[in-house]
């Protein structure tokens, strides 16, 4: 094993210098990127730069071509050693990886931090990425159409009464503890607004705060919102248990007033443009075809 540390460390010494050298006016068109969130990941192909791409994260599952690309690590825990072995030229990241960020840039390794709360964001991040990878038109492009999209969505449930709605960010699976809402200055607080409701947790000081049961029982959402992380459909019986779990869980005032309704796709709770389609899948919920 030592043997294998040394050796490994030559080649990243190696790298190193190497790299920089391969980037001296290289193309945009050759760049080595690496992505460190979904959110990220999704920009990159919508850009039509996945073809750059040479790393995403462990949760990088959208879109599909992800999941043919190396994996190195999740948001909090990254793999640097096999970040580095791969030689990217730009490095795009959340705020919060600055751990990681420090160490990539001694190396000489270019990090580009990419916003992803809010709406606002997400425009950020295309505007972002596209300066960078030379894709500024098709950013443009990709904002419009997003803000097009919302702004359909708006139009089409701004004569609607606005039901509130507490959409369910994870809880433990089965139990209904440690339950994280979305709240405010947050982009699902924006889907909320959109799509026709009005958010329960708005007034949050927090953007992800847990659940408080009391709250809730003395005033039940009209909406509980789940969502499917693993990207697998809800089955029937699933639907059924979290349904009277909700209704236990919020007391005799939910009964006959609070709908529990669930959103198969996975991609709903990462800010980017899909927002579109979350939104218009959310609509449909809240405001159902009569």
């Amino acid at each position: 094993m030592p043997l294998l540390r040394l050796l490994l460390a030559m080649l990243l010494l190696i790298a190193g210098p190497a790299r920089l050298a391969a980037d001296d006016g290289a193309s945009t068109a050759t760049l080595r990127v690496i992505s460190l969130a979904p959110s990220i990941t999704e920009i990159l192909f919508t850009l039509g730069a996945g073809d750059r791409v040479v790393a995403v994260t462990d949760f990088c599952r959208y879109p599909e071509q992800a999941a043919t690309k190396a994996k190195v690590g999740g948001l909090h825990d990254p793999r640097f050693e096999q970040m580095l072995l791969l030689r990217p030229d730009v490095v795009f990241h959340l705020p919060s990886n600055a751990p990681v960020v420090g160490r990539l840039r001694e190396r000489g390794i270019e990090t580009i931090a990419v916003p992803s709360e809010t709406v606002a964001d997400i425009r950020t991040a295309l505007r972002t990425v596209g300066a960078r990878l030379g894709v500024e038109a098709t950013a443009r492009d990709t904002i419009a159409a997003m803000d097009a999209g919302l702004e359909r969505v708006r139009v089409r449930t701004a004569d609607r009464a606005r039901p509130t709605v507490l959409f369910v960010v994870g809880h433990p699976p089965g139990v209904l503890r440690e339950v994280y809402g979305a709240g405010p200055n947050t982009f699902l607080d924006e889907l909320i607004a959109v799509a026709g409701g009005s958010n329960v947790l708005a007034e949050s000081p927090v953007r992800y705060p847990v659940v408080a049961r009391e709250t809730l029982m003395r005033t039940p959402p009209d909406v509980v919102v789940e969502h499917k992380a693993s990207g697998e459909p809800w089955t029937e019986r699933e639907r059924e248990t979290l349904r009277a779990l909700w209704l236990e869980y919020l007391g005799p005032a939910a009964r006959g007033r609070t709908r529990v309704l669930f959103l198969d796709d996975p991609q709903v709770t990462v800010p980017g443009p899909s927002v579109v389609r979350h939104a218009e899948a959310l609509a449909a919920l809240l405001h159902p075809v009569e």
